[in-house]
């Protein structure tokens, strides 16, 4: 295979690549809510989302087409995350609340660019907040907002060919 045919996602077998901001992400066919085939128009009856020429969107269609459920609500259905995202924070830290209206806003502002790209949980255990989401690139987009605000140390792990990606925020002075 050519190194043009390696990077065509048509070629059989290639990894699909999208551009997140700064960085490259492979993603595979692993990922069994990630589908190659396009749709054809459709709605999906959980949250709203539309479908048209290979892409999902808000916006709202005078032609709503087909009832289908998006893979972001299948995955919140199946409680089946994509990305998770780990903050490790003293149980009492003065910027919990700077902390997690960060995450939200972030998450609204992912949300409103990407349908597909949604929070699923977010659990407080004192020392950690666990979030799960319906992607592999939002965990990086939080992750990478709070290391901006708040310092620390971010760690990003995905095994290759893998589909879910674990992040983990140390907020500065904790255990590095």
């Amino acid at each position: 295979m050519t190194d043009h045919q390696h990077n065509d996602p048509r070629a059989k077998n290639a990894p699909v690549q999208g551009h997140h901001r700064d960085s490259i992400v492979t993603e595979t066919s692993e990922d069994a809510y990630r589908h190659n085939a396009k749709y054809p128009r459709c709605t999906c009856p959980e949250c709203g989302a539309f479908y048209q020429e290979g892409r999902w969107t808000w916006k709202k269609a005078d032609d709503p087409g087909e009832s289908q459920i998006c893979p972001a609500c299948a995955r919140i259905r199946d409680a089946y995350p994509a990305g998770f995202l780990a903050l490790h924070i003293q149980p009492h830290a003065a910027q919990r609340t700077e902390l997690l209206e960060l995450v939200a806003n972030e998450a609204e502002a992912e949300r409103g660019e990407h349908p597909l790209n949604r929070v699923m949980s977010t659990e407080d255990r004192g020392t950690e907040i666990m979030i799960s989401t319906t992607d592999n690139h939002l965990p990086r987009r939080i992750g990478k907002a709070i290391e901006h605000a708040f310092g620390g140390k971010l760690q990003v792990r995905q095994e290759p060919g893998a589909p879910v990606v674990h992040v983990t925020w140390t907020a500065p002075g904790d255990r590095e």
